[in-house]
């Protein structure tokens, strides 16, 4: 039976989410390079898309009260940053895999938006539109000159209104890739290493203009301990790209 209405709409949004995601595996180069044992966990787009909203939602819910006290009472949109935390790799399932952000060129980010969009296209356009705007938070700080005008439209919106969920989520997206190198430090000696080299200068940096991330998050005690980690670490050879 083919159902009418919303429910036709979004079933096969719905199903994608399930059935496309969870062939798309993550860290796949690290995986591969004779260096990780063969029993590393593999985890897929929508294992990382569950645990990213459970953590980033938690996370940003905390750090809400510290904005709203330091920047003239602006209430983070949280429906918003949930839709984003939910959507923003929808995208790897419909075109069939995950590119490390080392790896990844601003023409990829352009192909996710319009696949994400053509994927969408039947969706209410209330609903189209807000998803538009989830996805693109992403985005929003990378200055990429190749969204087509609308979707830069958009991303100008975001800068001007939107500013500090785009930057809410910049932080949570870096943070969050300490999680699955934390679990395989048993299982892959340089990943953790090559990951903190990578990421701490933007940890460092959200920690002096964020309100809430020094606190909740890469607090002093944290920053202390990676650092640390890395002086251990430091024979560890440079990432290959």
């Amino acid at each position: 039976m083919k159902f009418n209405g919303f429910i036709g709409e979004f079933f096969p949004i719905w199903k994608s989410a399930q059935t496309d995601l969870v062939k798309v595996e993550r860290w796949t180069p690290y995986l591969k390079d004779g260096i990780g044992k063969k029993d590393m966990r593999r985890q897929s787009t929508l294992q990382h898309t569950h645990s990213f909203s459970l953590f980033a939602g938690t996370a940003a819910k905390m750090m809400a009260p510290y904005l709203f006290q330091q920047s003239y009472g602006h209430q983070l949109d949280l429906l918003l940053l949930e839709y984003a935390f939910k959507w923003h790799d929808h995208a790897e399932g419909l075109k069939g895999r995950d590119i490390i952000t080392p790896n990844k060129r601003d023409e990829d980010d352009v192909v996710e938006y319009i696949i994400f969009m053509k994927h969408i296209k039947k969706l209410p356009k209330v609903i189209r539109e807000e998803y538009k705007l989830s996805f693109l938070l992403q985005f929003a700080l990378n200055d990429n000159k190749l969204f087509d005008p609308e979707a830069q439209d958009v991303i100008d919106f975001i800068l001007l209104n939107l500013h500090d969920e785009a930057v809410v989520f910049s932080a949570l997206e870096k943070f969050e890739y300490l999680f699955y190198p934390i679990e395989m430090q048993k299982k892959h000696k340089y990943l953790l290493t090559w990951v903190i080299r990578r990421q701490i200068s933007s940890y460092q940096k959200f920690a002096k203009i964020l309100p809430g991330f020094r606190e909740i998050l890469f607090t002093e005690s944290l920053e202390e301990q990676l650092l640390d980690y890395l002086k251990e670490n430091k024979d560890t050879p440079a990432q290959q790209s």
